[in-house]
């Protein structure tokens, strides 16, 4: 049994690091937009050198004190096999309304955060919007 349990586990840990290896597909996108974004890239390598900073002097900048607002472009993808299975849009407006109340602070439930956690609360100045246009520039509704 011990001979097994042995080999289960290092057949585990062999499958978990062959699939740390290959980079996720979200990685990869992100590589693809810096290099197509200068702004993008220039902006992503200041945020990580003021972290990096932070961490290195041990007082790390809390969420709260972020000033300036950023607004992410959202699609929503929407795959159903049947057009009784789809859903209005109503429904996804209501989700992006969610997301900007949960980030920002302004849900009403946040007298449920356990009381360990409130020193944490933040607001993250995000703001949530229907995407204009795809990443090739085309125009979109976000749906």
């Amino acid at each position: 049994m011990t001979k097994l349990l042995l080999l289960i586990t290092s057949l585990f840990i062999l499958l978990f690091t062959l699939q740390a290896q290959k980079p996720c597909g979200t990685v990869e996108y992100n590589r693809f937009l810096l290099s197509k974004n200068p702004a993008l890239a220039n902006a992503t390598s200041a945020f990580e050198r003021k972290m990096a900073w932070q961490l290195s002097t041990g007082k790390p900048q809390l969420i709260q004190d972020l000033t300036d607002q950023y607004t992410i472009p959202v699609v929503f993808h929407i795959v159903y096999k049947n057009d009784y299975d789809s859903f209005p849009e109503s429904v996804l407006k209501i989700q992006l309304a969610r997301l900007n109340e949960d980030y920002n602070n302004l849900n009403s439930d946040l007298h449920k955060v356990p009381a360990a956690f409130t020193n944490r609360i933040g607001k993250m100045n995000l703001k949530f919007v229907l995407a204009k246009t795809d990443p090739n520039g085309n125009p979109t509704n976000g749906y």
